[in-house]
Parts: C-alpha cells; structure tokens; sequence
C-alpha cells in the first residue's frame, strides 16, 4: 500500500545559506494558459516563495509532495532547481531546471514519469528567466519565473 506525504512546499537547500547570502530569488510557479490572464481564470499562481542564495549554491523548491515506490519516497509535483552565480557587470547566471513530476501505473507498475526543461540565462538584477513545460494542451502548461535581486 502507498503512502502520500503531502508537501504543500518543500524547501531543501544545498551550500551555504546565511544573512550574508548574495541574492534573493522570487520564484514564481505558474499552471494554466502561459497567454490568459489571472483576472480570466485561466492561470494560477501555485507558489512563490523567495529564496536566499549564496551564489554558487543550489536551491531547490518542491510544490507536491511524495509518493511511496519500490520502497523509496520520490518527488511528485512541480519541482524547481537553481543556482545563480556572478557574472561581469553585475549580472548573474541563473541556471533554472523545471520538473514535473507525475505518478503513473499503478499498484506494482507504478512509477515516476518526469518533464523536464533547463534553462540558463545571464540577467541583470531584477530580470525575469523563464521556463515552461507545455502540456499536450498548451492551454494547460506549468512554468516558472525566477527574479534575481541583490539580498538585502
């Protein structure tokens, strides 16, 4: 029998974090129609948090939770993997992974189909990178936007 653990948001962070840390990351994950508009209905906002990142260290944000399989608990959902590091003239490299996680099968056949894309950019502080996943829908995508600023 398999277990769900719901993880509304799951932050797990590698390297360094501390008051010191070099930026601010608002990660926003999206679902929906990537050309409708909030005020219609057709997107969502389903998380965003922001982050705190020394540069050079990964950060990674999981919007779903876990399942139970073959004995081991993996991701399920939408995960999110980043890591920005200094650029010349004061912009950053963002590397940004998009997961979708998703449970297929079941009982003994079940198992873990993902989606992924990467992206990475270098922005100046305060621009948007932004990746997507379309879905067989386009009008049913998830993505991602990520803002780099200087921590405060």
């Amino acid at each position: 029998m398999s277990r769900f653990l719901l993880l509304l948001v799951g932050l797990m962070f590698t390297g360094t974090v501390a008051s010191g840390a070099d930026y601010e990351i608002d990660c926003k994950l999206w679902k929906g129609d990537p050309k409708g508009s909030r005020k219609d209905g057709t997107q969502k906002l389903a998380s965003a948090p922001t982050l705190v990142v020394d540069s050079g260290a990964k950060a990674s944000l999981l919007v779903g939770g876990q399942h139970l399989i073959g004995g081991k608990l993996v991701n399920v959902g939408r995960e999110v993997q980043l890591m920005p590091t200094d650029a010349r003239g004061g912009c950053v490299k963002v590397s940004v992974i998009l997961e979708l996680h998703t449970v297929v099968g079941e009982g003994i056949n079940r198992k873990i189909e993902t989606k992924r894309e990467l992206a990475t950019s270098t922005v100046k502080l305060g621009e948007t990178v932004r990746v997507k996943i379309a879905g067989e829908d386009p009008k049913k995508s998830d993505w991602v936007e990520v803002t780099v600023r200087q921590a405060k």
